[in-house]
């Protein structure tokens, strides 16, 4: 489509001057070449309109699946269906035949604790560390009753596992619907008032990688101080104006590990310090690893029950390797 309507404004330059020059010289030319115009202009309206039509076609082609209590959305096929299971899984069909199926588990370790112990016990094979949607993630193949290919993504104090079956039984590359299940896949955000104050610190850096700069200062109990404990870390960047910082020298932010969480209680709040290990990517493609903490703060007066988590502070320094 692209190259289609490259050529034609292409073409159009090089007929302009031929027309200046025709005007002169050969009335019937004017004529013809106008002729030629007017049909390469409807020619384009015809390639526009059929590339609308393509799009509505593509999205009535999929339809829509959330789910707020397990924590994520996706669209699939519309002529496959979806079956939700009592053990946290949702499970993609297509004529009864099982495509894909995401499954969701607490887990209060590590995603490489998970991992390990899947490789110990032989259930996961060939693994290879990936980022997904911002996060830490491994894929490989899992060697169920039916070997499958496998994503493990944790998130929000639970892990998510998708697995992708195929009809020979053995797991190859995504088919195109499957990557396209895998490539709509995202995590839902809950209401904050019901998030761990891990979570909360989940769903700071994913609201920094999406630049949305609203959602991540929400989360601060001063918005003035959102962003400023990685903008200011020395060294690191050339500006001085966090928002430049963000949007043009910063790449990503992936919280590689939380450590446990200290519990306090002060002065009517409650207050949580979380240990957090990232990694900083810039858009030049260096990367560095932070380390520090996020005190948390809640009121726990009796009227504000209700309150949400919110960032108090935070110090993070750079890892010296």
């Amino acid at each position: 489509m692209k190259s289609l309507i490259v050529s034609f404004f292409i073409l159009m330059a090089l007929i302009m001057p031929i027309t200046t020059y025709a005007q002169i010289n050969n009335q019937t030319l004017i004529q013809q070449l106008l002729q030629q115009i007017t049909e390469l202009q409807q020619l384009l309206i015809q390639l526009l309109q059929q590339k609308k039509i393509d799009n509505e076609t593509v999205i009535k082609q999929y339809k829509y699946y959330q789910n707020q209590d397990l924590g994520f959305k996706f669209s699939y096929p519309r002529n496959y269906s979806i079956l939700e299971l009592e053990n946290d899984s949702v499970q993609i069909l297509n004529n009864g035949k099982k495509i894909a199926q995401f499954n969701v588990v607490e887990y209060s370790n590590s995603l490489n604790e998970y991992i390990e112990q899947g490789k110990k016990n032989k259930i996961f094979k060939n693994i290879k560390q990936i980022i997904f949607n911002g996060k830490e993630a491994y894929e490989g193949v899992d060697q169920g009753i039916i070997e499958s290919h496998l994503l493990v993504v944790k998130y929000k104090e639970k892990i998510v596992r998708a697995t992708f079956y195929f009809n020979n039984s053995k797991p190859t590359s995504l088919t195109n619907d499957q990557q396209k299940i895998l490539n709509s896949f995202e995590f839902i955000t809950i209401n904050k008032t019901d998030m761990s104050p891990i979570s909360i610190i989940e769903h700071y850096y994913e609201s920094i990688n999406t630049k949305d700069f609203y959602t991540a200062s929400d989360v601060w109990s001063n918005k003035a101080q959102c962003c400023l404990e990685i903008t200011s870390l020395p060294g690191l960047f050339e500006s001085d104006h966090k928002e430049f910082i963000i949007f043009n020298e910063l790449k990503q932010i992936n919280l590689i590990s939380t450590g446990k969480v200290l519990n306090d209680v002060a002065a009517g709040s409650q207050y949580a310090t979380v240990p957090v290990l990232l990694e900083i990517i810039l858009q030049n493609g260096n990367k560095v690893r932070v380390e520090g903490n996020y005190i948390l703060r809640r009121s726990n007066l009796s009227e504000s029950n209700n309150k949400p988590w919110v960032i108090h502070s935070a110090d993070l320094n750079l890892v010296k390797i």
